[in-house]
């Protein structure tokens, strides 16, 4: 049987939030460097865990899912073009990286996808990932 997307959104949350668990090993995040861990790593882990849970917590409260999902992943996307045009901190570019790659996954795992919003995606994707490669 096909888990509708609300069971697949849940069973992400409860993922991201164990690997935001492992990832800091239960250090506060804003000391995990102190910790010589990469606090990149668990940035991105931090916002894969953020942009889930935020989707959850509308769609729990009766937003539809399809767009609720595409508006979370656009406000994702954009923050993160923010961040990559003003140089900001690699914390920042993981974090808002990890909840842009959530969303992302979420939407492509949803069967009966509008092609039309995958090509918005796909071009969306493919400019940030040239002002990334632009920053490196």
């Amino acid at each position: 049987m096909t888990p509708t997307p609300l069971e697949l959104l849940d069973a992400l949350v409860a993922h991201a939030a164990a690997d935001l668990q492992g990832a800091d090993a239960g250090a506060p995040v804003c000391a995990s460097d102190r910790h010589n861990r990469s606090v990149a790593a668990v940035k991105r882990a931090e916002g894969r865990w953020a942009a889930l849970r935020g989707a959850q917590r509308q769609i729990g409260r009766g937003a539809e899912p399809g767009a609720t999902l595409q508006d979370a992943h656009q406000r994702w996307q954009a923050d993160l073009a923010r961040h990559l045009a003003k140089g900001s901190g690699r914390e920042w570019v993981a974090y808002c990286t990890g909840g842009v790659e959530a969303l992302a996954e979420l939407i492509e795992s949803i069967p009966g996808r509008d092609p039309v919003v995958e090509q918005a995606m796909a071009a969306a994707g493919t400019q940030q990932t040239a002002v990334a490669d632009q920053r490196s």
